[in-house]
């Protein structure tokens, strides 16, 4: 399931669950900044970026 700007607020945590990157992999834990139509600006442990609603998904989703 992908979700939409509309599914985020400030401060949620995330999933990255697709994307290859230099300093972050996979599965990283990162905390929602900003929304925009297509993309989010999340901030990871080491680093943040622009991200596509398809790359991550809540921190809820993978606990079920």
């Amino acid at each position: 399931m992908t979700y939409t700007k509309h599914d985020y607020e400030y401060g949620d945590l995330v999933v990255l669950v697709r994307g290859k990157y230099n300093k972050i992999e996979i599965g990283e834990i990162g905390i929602i900044k900003e929304r925009f139509d297509f993309l989010a600006n999340i901030e990871f442990p080491n680093t943040s970026g622009a991200f596509g609603y398809d790359e991550f998904v809540p921190l809820e989703a993978t606990c079920k």
